[in-house]
């Protein structure tokens, strides 16, 4: 793939050139100036709560950060997407006690919609899971209905014990009576399912079992006694050789009977065997991806409580007129923050890339656990580098886009009198400290 620069990166990830440095986008400071100036505006509307606007302008700069990284993977992206965006406000409305006042208003329409795009990508794991066993070899088409009617039972009982909350929720009276008359349809087919699962437990069975038994149940050819009898055989031999024959065809009988029976019964193990063993891979598969999925949600939701630490220390630097804001012990904390949340992007990003196709021939081995993870030991050895290069990049744009309005802010303050707060304090000074030595540092390199 070739950048902006020119340079030639063999990583689609990359957003920053790890040759020279420049970005991939043409003008890449218009969406951190953009971000400073919405600083500034946020910064100077003085609102009663920072936290209700700095929060969505900090989300939506993580989210652009992904949407950098997976600019050229339309499908990883959207999944990726569909699963930060509705997870962050989910846990801004349900968890967060001091959620954006703006929230409070449409809270349950934004949790019913959030749950319903969660879904996609969920449902969207399941279909994964059933094609990853195709490309497994011989498993048995039964297992397919099995494992189906399983999740359909399952879909069935938590739609059963969500339905009521979602019918709470909507205070819309013709949308509720609907859901009304759904919920009452949907107990007579919950008490129901458990019985609809064995009958289809029973009828793949009954098939299974059926078609091998045509397919691979032999009857041993018999072979009618040839008569021992001469000429001029005496009564006694002829009654002797014929119930010497009928024994033999008697015995032939229970012989075939027997074998037919051994036949049956092996078929029968075989195919019972063969049905839970499969169907307990197809569950495995399902539950892997099924594992990514509720992982990528999960670091969404810590994804969140970062940024949202990170804006109530953002929000607390602005009203403060102490040097240092607050405590030592508060700003190793702070620190851990700042540290944490490029490692999470790093893994949420890093879980979306390559993995929404791809299937694997053998996925119980611990590399292809790991590949179904993370992908191939190349393809890390690539990702990690773009996706580390990029992510704390663009982070350090976007802290440094902070430092942008801070560096307007602060002369306005002084030169204008304000009466707002003065913002600086050791981040800032730590901040413009760090960039003069460095910039002086360099200046004398140059010199050199």
């Amino acid at each position: 793939m070739k950048l902006n620069c020119g340079h030639v990166t063999n990583c689609e990830l990359d957003t920053i050139c790890p040759k020279c440095g420049r970005s991939f986008m043409k003008r890449p400071y218009v969406p951190y100036l953009i971000f400073s100036l919405l600083l500034l505006i946020i910064y100077y509307l003085r609102p009663l709560n920072f936290v209700d606007l700095l929060l969505p302008v900090f989300g939506i700069g993580i989210w652009l950060i992904v949407i950098f990284i997976l600019r050229n993977r339309p499908n990883e992206l959207t999944k990726a997407l569909m699963l930060l965006i509705p997870s962050m406000i989910i846990t801004s409305v349900l968890i967060d006690k001091n959620a954006p006042q703006y929230f409070m208003n449409i809270e349950k329409l934004l949790i019913i919609v959030s749950v319903l795009i969660l879904l996609i990508p969920i449902i969207s794991s399941i279909n994964l899971g059933f094609k990853d066993a195709v490309y497994l070899n011989k498993l048995n088409k039964g297992s397919f209905w099995i494992v189906l009617s399983m999740i359909v039972s399952i879909s069935l009982t938590l739609l059963y014990y969500s339905l009521p909350i979602i019918i709470g929720l909507i205070n819309h009276s013709f949308i509720k009576e609907v859901l009304n008359k759904l919920f009452y349809y949907l107990e007579i087919i919950y008490e129901y399912r458990s019985a609809i699962v064995a009958v289809i437990l029973g009828l793949v069975s009954i098939v299974s079992i059926s078609a091998s038994l045509i397919k691979e149940l032999k009857v041993k050819p018999f072979i009618f006694p040839n008569s021992k009898l001469h000429t001029g055989a005496s009564p006694f031999e002829i009654i002797i050789n014929s119930i010497e024959n009928f024994f033999k065809i008697i015995g032939g009988g229970i012989l075939t009977a027997g074998d037919l029976v051994r036949q049956i019964l092996v078929i029968i193990f075989e195919q019972v065997f063969s049905l839970i063993k499969d169907t307990i891979i197809r569950t495995l598969l399902i539950v892997l991806r099924l594992v990514r999925t509720s992982i990528l949600i999960v670091l969404s939701l810590l994804i969140y409580r970062l940024v949202y630490n990170i804006v109530l220390f953002t929000a607390e630097l602005w009203i403060s007129e102490d040097f240092w804001t607050t405590t030592v012990y508060e700003w190793i904390f702070f620190l851990i923050y700042c540290i944490f949340l490029p490692i999470m992007l790093w893994l949420m990003t890093m879980l979306s890339y390559r993995k929404w196709k791809e299937f694997s021939s053998s996925p119980f081995s611990i590399n292809t656990a790991f590949s179904s993870l993370f992908g191939s030991k190349n393809e890390v050895l690539v990702s990690y580098r773009s996706l580390t290069i990029s992510i704390i990049m663009n982070l350090f744009f976007f802290s440094l886009s902070f430092l942008a309005a801070w560096l307007v802010i602060n002369p306005v303050h002084y030169l204008f009198k304000l009466e707002n707060p003065s913002p600086i304090g050791f981040l800032f000074t730590f901040s413009i400290s760090t960039i003069l030595i460095f910039g002086f540092i360099k200046l004398i390199s140059a010199n050199d």
